[in-house]
């Protein structure tokens, strides 16, 4: 199985963890059913995607772009994430005075990076759903959604964490960006990932360097544009639609028409598989795999440090100037 900018070109290789040779299937997104991804099985488990960087140009059959190393501006913060950074140092008490002063952040990794389907995985050490109370292993807060009827308590994160738009959130507001399958695929798909905007502003250049051979070629327009995710709507992608959780739940991928009820029920409930067939295996593939390669990380380094929102104080000078006008 080709994983972007790991596997040597024309040559078989094992993902670490056990992972299948090319062409050979793999475990699945969170469940292990369907697909050729290296997400982990059960809540806990590490995936068995590979998480090196890699500072080399093309790999792999598929011809892709070299990885990225340049360090992105993690919006509303003083941080800088580097896509294919190896994360870590040591972790840091939020600052006294701060939102969520004295939780701790920093000190993930890449080979941390993989969660499961459950909403408050991928947090090392850390198992059980539900992200109330919890550090910020990667400085980014996880995904924020809507309390809704049927909803459990541990879903109803907007309380905590603020509505999708918060403009305190580290990344920015919540945003998402779907992939099509190619009109050749056997089983057409449409999968959506869901994070900050920094991270998917990041993410779809890498996605569409190693992955537009799988994909319909309206997928790229979203390079320029990815809406804004609305946690009031009903249009995906909704939680149930989630195969797959990383960076301690701050980043999701989901799967158009997949419903796993198991959310809504009591913890423990086994996932809902995911259909057997029908299901666009090698796109699935590459986005997991790249996802968990190219996410931006955090190397800690010092205390997370928010920049305030000094729009209201620039209107209030602003207003104050126009009225010296007429004086």
């Amino acid at each position: 199985m080709f994983i972007p900018f790991v596997t040597p070109r024309k040559q078989l290789s094992r993902r670490r963890g056990g992972g299948k040779s090319e062409g050979e299937s793999g475990g699945s997104a969170g469940g292990g059913e369907a697909g050729t991804t290296g997400g982990s099985s059960s809540e806990g488990e590490k995936s068995s995607g590979s998480s090196s960087s890699s500072s080399g140009s093309t790999s792999g059959d598929s011809g892709v772009a070299a990885a990225r190393s340049a360090p992105v501006t993690v919006l509303h913060t003083d941080k800088k994430a580097t896509p294919y950074g190896p994360g870590g140092g040591s972790p840091s008490a939020v600052l006294s005075g701060e939102i969520f002063g004295g939780r701790m952040q920093g000190g993930g990794t890449r080979d941390q990076i993989f969660g499961t389907r459950t909403y408050g995985s991928g947090y090392p050490g850390i198992s059980g759903r539900g992200v109330a109370d919890r550090g910020f292993p990667f400085f980014f807060w996880p995904l924020s959604f809507e309390g809704r009827p049927g909803n459990g308590a541990y879903l109803q994160s907007n309380i905590e964490y603020g509505n999708a738009d918060n403009s305190s959130r580290p990344g920015g507001g919540m945003t998402t960006a779907s992939f099509s399958s190619a009109p050749t695929a056997a089983n057409v798909s449409v999968f959506r990932i869901l994070a900050d905007e920094t991270t998917t502003g990041s993410l779809l250049p890498d996605i569409f360097a190693n992955c537009s051979r799988y994909m319909n070629s309206s997928s790229s327009n979203q390079i320029l544009f990815f809406p804004p995710y609305n946690e009031t709507g009903t249009a995906p992608p909704q939680p149930e639609q989630v195969i797959q959780y990383y960076r301690a739940s701050s980043i999701a991928l989901a799967l158009d028409g997949y419903n796993n009820t198991s959310i809504f029920e009591a913890d423990g409930t086994p996932d809902v598989p995911l259909p057997s067939s029908g299901i666009d295996t090698a796109l699935l593939d590459c986005l997991n795999q790249t996802i968990g390669l190219a996410a931006p990380l955090i190397t800690s380094g010092g205390q997370w440090t928010a920049i305030p929102n000094n729009m209201g104080l620039l209107s209030l000078m602003l207003g104050v100037w126009l009225s010296s006008m007429f004086i």
